[in-house]
């Protein structure tokens, strides 16, 4: 079922491209549970595994727990929806140390594999239907669980979980090959297919390639790069799948826009990226080089990608809905991509995704979240309908009804893979790197001595972190810090070290010992964003600021639920809003704004209530020319309403041209 396929004068065929040679990452990521989140960090996640959405989830939707694997009764839900929940929450629980959360992590583990089959099968299919994934999106199913069985396998290593994970990874990988092709329907199921769809294979599949750089980098097999490069030549070759966006021949002509479901979009960027590196292959470094670029144009003011189910070459308006599940696997694809290539802009994306995007779009006590936000956002109502994904979206929830709930789980993930990911080890030098920010704490060895490193910082509500050193006993390496972009000035204390500058960090080498401190103050000025609508957002650091809008949460179905204290809301203004009059002037120093330090506000929650805020002036139009009007400006994601993006003074027409992409190649042209 193998394909050639021609995209304009770029000829490519997939299944006789010759192996090519692994290229080094540039950093190594740690076991799971090596670095600890510390500060207001933990205190999220300790609150959202007890009190939160993320530690019920499996009561509010019972149909999604471990049953299913047990039972073998073939439930879509259990495999997308309780896999991503049991992903996030095994790490959230072994992270926050909270005994309820592990046991309740640790029963669903011991469910799945004790209802593994004699072969290693672990999925929840009945036999009889088992590998024809084009079908069941088995491969989905298993991956999102045999992931939680990796993070759970780090956190305790217990070795019989490793080796029950690659045994059923190397049975699937058995059954699929030329002869049963993961992504091509055959004539009989194409005939049979659903009513007035065309594309029936379902492209989560393509994400068992998690699984297969996962226990690559444990194992060094070559045969998980392998499968993995089989996957997606196959899916890339395949005119059946329901995406299409991140096949080789759409990647490969930059003028075809992301167009299709924006969650397989921006999870699917971790495909090639892994191949580029895993396998080394021109193609694959082309693919992952532009799926990223492409994927940048659809960016919001949030951070997050632009998709209202589809990204539909959106353009990334302040008002353009994101998913929460499009954040979470953006934010994961991102920090793949820091990893590999070292590349420190990719550190920026996720702190601006994670800091703005993910955290506007959920309430501060962790138990609801909204499946479609928007960095502007008057209002959030279950009745708010858009085209191509209808309406219920907008609504926070616990558990939403559209898409089984799966941002719900999806949003349990974030910040546990945002902890995972702070820290790594670098392969050039062996040292230790501080990638992304935050209150946190790192454990490892380095040239076999145990070192601990405490972050302490409130960032990003703070512009200063402290790393402070305990080594079992004196130890030389060097440590690396990102520095963002919108850093502005940065200074390093750091006595008795030599501190070295290249592009995006700063390297401070020195014998460490207990004790020792490295201090970086970042000086953060307030940055005017342009939008593509011409409005301009303030930022400062990782944080856009924003205008909070006065509102009020409206319960809907009280009964929805049998779990005490978990409703639905609709989110309604308490006044009536207009913005419209409102001008930053460009020409005033920092665009008339300066930080102040809230006195009331959280440390512990500091999305309940932030520590910090921006007040300044602005001119306020519909009062006349020169009326200026302080404002007070606060983080996105210390908001349920709000409006990001402001007129710019002086008024200019030029400013609002509608958004095209340039020759854009509409979906349908030159792809078959």
């Amino acid at each position: 079922m193998r394909k050639s396929f021609v995209l304009g004068c770029c000829i490519v065929f997939t299944g006789m491209l010759s192996h090519g040679a692994p290229v080094s990452v540039a950093y190594e990521p740690l076991p799971v549970g090596s670095v600890e989140p510390e500060g207001w960090i933990r205190a999220q996640m300790t609150n959202d595994a007890v009190n939160g959405m993320a530690g019920h989830f499996i009561e509010l939707r019972p149909n999604y727990g471990s049953v299913s694997w047990v039972t073998k009764n073939g439930n879509a839900g259990a495999g997308e929806m309780g896999g991503n929940w049991i992903d996030g929450f095994v790490r959230m629980a072994w992270l926050t140390g909270n005994p309820v959360a592990k046991k309740k992590a640790e029963d669903f583990v011991k469910d799945v594999l004790g209802a593994a089959d004699p072969d290693g099968y672990i999925g929840n299919i009945k036999p009889e239907k088992r590998f024809q994934s084009r079908m069941t999106g088995e491969l989905w199913m298993q991956s999102r669980t045999y992931l939680a069985l990796l993070a759970y396998y780090e956190l305790t290593g217990d070795k019989k979980v490793l080796d029950a994970v690659v045994k059923a990874t190397k049975l699937t990988m058995s059954k699929y090959g030329p002869d049963n092709s993961p992504f091509h329907l055959t004539p009989e199921e194409r005939a049979t297919g659903r009513k007035g769809r065309d594309r029936l294979v379902n492209g989560h599949c393509l994400m068992f390639v998690d699984v297969l750089e996962w226990l690559y980098r444990l194992t060094g097999d070559r045969a998980y790069p392998e499968f993995a490069s089989f996957l997606y030549e196959d899916y890339s070759s395949s005119d059946d799948v329901d995406t299409m966006d991140i096949q080789l021949r759409s990647l490969s002509n930059m003028k075809y826009p992301f167009f299709w479901h924006g969650v397989h979009a921006v999870e699917h960027l971790r495909v090639p990226l892994f191949l580029a590196y895993a396998d080394g292959r021109e193609p694959y470094r082309m693919a992952a080089e532009n799926a990223f670029a492409k994927v940048k144009k659809h960016i919001t003011p949030g951070g997050s990608c632009a998709s209202d189910e589809g990204v539909m070459d959106h353009a990334p308006l302040p008002d353009q809905p994101y998913e929460y599940c499009t954040t979470t696997e953006l934010a994961t694809s991102l920090e793949s991509a820091l990893q590999k290539t070292g590349k420190m802009k990719y550190g920026d994306m996720v702190e601006r995704a994670v800091f703005n995007a993910a955290q506007g779009a959920r309430t501060p006590d962790g138990k609801c979240i909204a499946y479609l936000s928007s960095a502007t956002l008057p209002e959030a109502l279950e009745s708010h309908d858009i085209p191509y994904a209808g309406a219920h979206r907008h609504k926070l929830s616990p558990a939403h009804d559209v898409g089984g709930a799966c941002c719900s789980a999806n949003a349990v993930k974030i910040m546990p893979y945002y902890t995972c990911a702070m820290w790594m080890k670098s392969v050039r030098d062996g040292g230790l790197a501080a990638l992304l920010f935050g209150p946190s704490k790192v454990h490892t060895d380095i040239q076999g001595v145990p070192v601990t490193i405490e972050e302490k910082t409130s960032y990003p509500f703070s512009d200063t972190i402290t790393f402070q050193f305990t080594t079992k006993k004196p130890v030389k390496f060097p440590l690396t810090i990102r520095v963002p972009k919108w850093a502005g000035k940065t200074t390093i204390t750091a006595p008795g070290s030599e501190v070295s500058e290249a592009e995006g960090i700063r390297t401070v080498t020195k014998t460490w010992q207990t004790g020792d401190t490295v201090r970086v103050d970042f000086e953060n000025p307030v940055r005017g964003e342009k939008l593509v609508n011409g409005e301009m957002a303030i930022s400062r650091g990782p944080l856009l600021f924003v205008r909070s809008w006065p509102s009020k949460m409206v319960p809907l179905d009280t009964q929805k639920f049998s779990v005490p204290g978990f409703l639905e809301y609709n989110v309604v203004p308490n006044i009536a809003y207009n913005t419209t009059g409102l001008f930053v002037d460009p020409s005033a120093k920092d665009f008339g704004f300066s930080l102040r330090r809230n006195p009331k506000g959280s440390e512990e929650n500091p999305w309940a209530l932030s520590p910090v805020e921006l007040v300044g002036v602005m001119r306020n139009a519909t009062r006349g020319d020169d009326y200026r009007q302080t404002v007070t400006l606060v983080p996105m994601g210390a908001t349920l309403l709000r409006f990001a993006g402001f007129n710019v003074w002086p008024f200019d027409d030029e400013y609002f041209k509608p958004h095209q992409s340039p020759d854009c190649v509409l979906p349908t042209q030159g792809i078959k």
